[in-house]
């Protein structure tokens, strides 16, 4: 998000084909905040950014997505389990890494518009508490 909140950066996922929050695998860490810094950094390139803590907690949501089969990889469909935080910079420039195909910053209203999943729907309804 951006300082005042009234913008979220996303990643238009190439695997995927979908405007997502920056993410990934934990590959062994246990720290899941440290993880989601990381994956934030490795796919935008912001580094000035802080979590943002939200009654109490850092963690937004948490959500079991179905992700699809990928030939490429040899990975059969599966269910990822997601742990989401959110962190605000004002840093704007960001680099689009080799697993986007995009990225770009959407108001709410902007993001309202995207396909409206129960992950997003929950969402929104957090980010209009927070403004």
């Amino acid at each position: 998000m951006n300082d005042d909140l009234s913008q979220i950066l996303l990643t238009h996922h190439k695997i995927l084909n979908k405007w997502l929050q920056f993410g990934g695998h934990s590959d062994g860490d246990e720290n899941t905040l440290n993880v989601a810094m990381r994956e934030t950094f490795e796919e935008s390139g912001i580094s000035n950014f802080q979590p943002i803590c939200i009654n109490g907690s850092y963690i937004v949501d948490v959500a079991v997505n179905d992700i699809p089969e990928n030939k490429k990889k040899n990975e059969p469909a599966h269910k990822h389990y997601d742990i989401y935080f959110m962190f605000k910079t004002s840093d704007k420039k960001y680099h689009i890494s080799n697993e986007s195909n995009d990225l770009k910053w959407f108001t709410l209203d902007e993001f309202k518009q995207l396909e409206p999943t129960p992950n997003r729907l929950r969402f929104i309804k957090k980010w209009e508490n927070l403004i």
